[in-house]
């Protein structure tokens, strides 16, 4: 039929619901779309049209298809359920939703219309939301909600669109709606929670995270969240119980393993270490290396800390926190080396920081390089004085023979600290090396008083000897008596200054305190050649010469070859009569040193008292050559030599007299004599006719002028001078008798008889003599 006819409607209808039964569902389209062109078009055609289209996915034309079908039977639900759930199927929610309505306000309406219409609205909404139209988004929102108040989706989508709107308060009031449904909890809890979070509220997050943790105990997201919002409160305890849970769900999550790290090291916990160390697992990260480090650092653990803190620094090379950490561990190892580096990373971004020069300062003085250790300590010392600092940089000077400088810092620390008798010791001495002497004395008389010892009484000894010795040297002797003084209280064995006071003393008039401190000094030491000599010198000005000599002789043995020693003590044993021992004290002093003067002649003198004739021709041969003029000392001498049998220096000694004006008549007589001693007769006859020159009319002088000219062998020349002798004395008899001798020894008997006879007139023995010599006759 449709081959004559191929329009023919009622021959297409039923060809249609044919082929649709067979599952021919195109050419059933076909059919049926020409079919459904009577007016009305059969309700039977339109539904069947709409199964084929439906079988073969033609959504819109299936929609077209159930619009013409619901609209024969406006009241019927069902077809207007179907009629929705195409438009809901091509996106088209609000004419979906309108045949929803219309099909709920029914009766007979398929039980799941409501539902239906709520999905549609629910998809409206979504896709409003999609496309960022919030506004139609929310009142699409709440007419699903309207129809389905529980509609926990819904719900979410709403809260979320109120949320892009800034409506807050409503967006989580929509949100609560949705935490008690199964489907949409956990994403409701993480949106409303996170929504807390975000704008401050932790408390209610708190709360809204606590409740998801314990509805999905596994999920890691809850926990995490739970934890940070207790952190965000500061209840760490809670925090740190959630925070385990997280981490126990995902070891792998850095940020919970490092809140959990954080919270522990808040809480002091001792996990706080582990912690950190699981947050580094895998290296690189710096944050929890530093941390691990700075943990092992308070444990004492330093190798391990100084590891964990290497690690950082390669990803923070310019952290100073981080150096200042590691230059802490290798500086509590005694690594200063090590240290180096990282402190002068520090030091140049912090170069005003006086504790970090310090720490500096102390690394180059520990690796050996004090004068690099000079300039930071003085800038720390300088910013921030203390003991250990100032301590410190005096010992840098120290090594560096700084002397001056290691002393202002011992001094600036003892001012921080002025009863530490150690400080006060070590700037005593420094203040000796140092100078002036006049500042030493109190700086060392203050460490005495607060630590008294041996070095310190040495060191102000020494001071006091060495500017006595000076200003005595230099002859100050105004500038060396408070330092005589000083000294003899410090150490009253010290017998050379002890005397150099005395003198002092003496000098300022105050004798008797002199004399007793001099005294004192020499019966403690008799050998001490000061103390000798100034007591002695003192004995002598009193005319004490016996106790000066005792004085002086208990020091000689110990200075033989002190002259002036040997002088005065020459000197007083001659005035105190102890002329042998003064003697031999000279010629010692004499025989050390020949240019002294006048000393022969004290020492010739007493050996001539003492007739100690070799000892006294001698001296007295020096003293003459020195006092050629003294015409004592040549007399002196000569009878010296001539008591010691040299006859020849004795003549000689006396003839320097007679040259210095000795030319009596007995002088030249003694000259002759020495002549005859030393067996020179014709100088002797010289010498006697130079007496007779002298005095013609002593007949002494006349008679051995005869003597020496018979000695000579000339015995007539000797005859005349006895002639004349006799005729100047008459009646001498012994010149008549050797007269007498002499005539007779030239045959001259006549001459002879005339003075036996006058000589027998004279001296009967010497007669009788020369009768025996004239042979018998007279």
């Amino acid at each position: 039929m449709i081959a004559v006819s191929p329009d023919h409607l009622g021959a297409n209808a039923r060809l249609g619901a044919c082929l649709a039964k067979v599952g021919r569902h195109e050419d059933a389209v076909r059919a049926l779309s020409i079919a459904r062109r009577a007016e009305p078009p059969p309700l039977a055609v339109l539904e069947q049209l709409a199964e084929s289209l439906t079988h073969l996915g033609r959504k819109l034309d299936t929609v077209q298809a159930l619009t013409a079908r619901a609209a024969l039977t406006p009241n019927d639900p069902n077809w207007l359920a179907r009629l929705g759930a195409a438009l809901s199927d091509v996106e088209r929610d609000e004419e979906a939703a309108t045949a929803f309505e219309r099909a709920a306000a029914l009766p007979g309406a398929p039980p799941d219309t409501t539902t239906r219409l709520a999905e549609a609205h629910l998809a409206s909404a979504q896709r409003e939301a999609k496309n960022q139209r919030w506004e139609p988004a929310v009142e699409r929102y709440r007419r699903c909600l309207a129809v389905d108040p529980k509609h926990a989706v819904a719900r979410l989508g709403l809260g979320r669109a109120l949320l892009a709107l800034g409506r807050v308060d409503e967006a989580a009031s929509a949100v609560e709606g949705a935490l008690g449904a199964e489907a949409t909890a956990r994403e409701a809890a993480t949106f409303l929670g996170h929504l807390y979070l975000k704008h401050g509220r932790y408390d209610e997050g708190a709360r809204v995270f606590a409740f998801a943790s314990e509805r999905f105990p596994d999920v890691f997201a809850f926990a995490l969240s739970l934890g940070q919002s207790q952190l965000a409160m500061d209840r760490l305890p809670e925090a740190a119980k959630a925070l385990r849970r997280a981490v126990a769900r995902d070891a792998t999550h850095v940020v919970a393993k490092r809140l959990l790290a954080q919270t522990l090291d808040a809480l002091g916990d001792a996990g706080a270490r582990a912690a950190w160390e699981a947050v580094g697992e895998g290296g690189g990260d710096a944050d929890a290396d530093l941390r691990v480090g700075l943990l092992y650092a308070g444990e004492g653990r330093h190798e391990e800390a100084i590891a964990a803190l290497v690690r950082a620094s390669r990803s923070k090379p310019d952290d100073v926190s981080l150096h200042l950490e590691l230059a802490a561990s290798y500086e509590a190892l005694g690594r200063f080396a090590d240290a180096a580096p990282s402190l002068s990373i520090a030091a140049r971004a912090m170069p005003a920081d006086p504790a970090l020069a310090a720490r500096v300062g102390r690394a180059f003085v520990e690796m050996g390089r004090p004068r690099e250790a000079v300039e930071p300590l003085r800038r720390a010392a300088r910013a921030r004085p203390t003991l250990d600092l100032l301590v410190r940089l005096a010992d840098v000077h120290e090594q560096l023979g700084d002397s001056a400088e290691a002393l202002d810092a011992i001094e600036a620390a003892t001012r921080l600290a002025p009863g530490d008798g150690v400080l006060a010791r070590r700037a005593a001495l420094g203040r000796v090396a140092v100078g002036p002497p006049e500042l030493a004395v109190p700086s060392l008389d203050r460490a005495m008083s607060l630590a008294p010892s041996p070095d310190l009484t040495k060191a102000l000894t020494e001071l006091c000897r060495n500017e006595a010795r000076r200003a005595l040297g230099e002859g100050r002797l105004d500038d060396a008596r408070p330092w005589l003084a000083r000294l003899v209280d410090l150490d009253p064995n010290d017998a050379d200054l002890g005397v150099a006071y005395a003198r002092a003393l003496d000098s300022e008039g105050r004798r008797e305190d002199a004399w007793e401190l001099a005294g004192r000094i020499l019966e403690q030491h008799p050998e001490h050649l000061g103390a000798a000599m100034f007591v002695a010198a003192k004995f002598a000005r009193q005319g004490y010469h016996d106790q000066a000599a005792d004085a002086l002789a208990g020091a000689q043995p110990h200075h033989p070859d002190n002259v002036p020693l040997l002088l005065l003590l020459g000197d007083s044993c001659l005035a105190s009569g102890r002329k042998e021992e003064g003697a031999v004290a000279l010629d010692r002093a004499l025989a050390l040193d020949p240019r002294l003067r006048d000393v022969a002649a004290r020492s010739g003198r007493a050996w001539y008292e003492l007739q100690r004739w070799p000892e006294a021709a001698a001296a007295l041969t020096r003293a003459t050559r020195e006092q050629s003029e003294d015409a004592a000392l040549c007399e002196a001498l000569s009878t010296a030599e001539q008591q010691s049998g040299r006859f020849d220096a004795a003549a000689a000694a006396w003839q320097r007299v007679i040259e210095l004006g000795r030319t009596d008549a007995p002088a030249y007589v003694h000259l002759g004599t020495l002549h005859e001693q030393a067996s020179k007769p014709e100088a002797a006859w010289h010498a006697f006719h130079r007496a007779f020159e002298a005095d013609g009319q002593d007949v002494d002088v006349i008679r051995r002028l005869a003597e020496a000219t018979q000695t000579l062998g000339r015995t007539g020349e000797a005859v005349q001078w006895l002639q004349h002798g006799v005729r100047i004395a008459p009646r001498d008899a012994n010149l008549r008798y050797t007269l007498a001798l002499g005539l007779l020894s030239m045959d001259r008997r006549a001459e002879a008889m005339v003075e036996y006879e006058a000589l027998g007139r004279l001296d009967t023995a010497l007669a009788t003599q020369l009768y025996y010599a004239l042979g018998g006759r007279g």
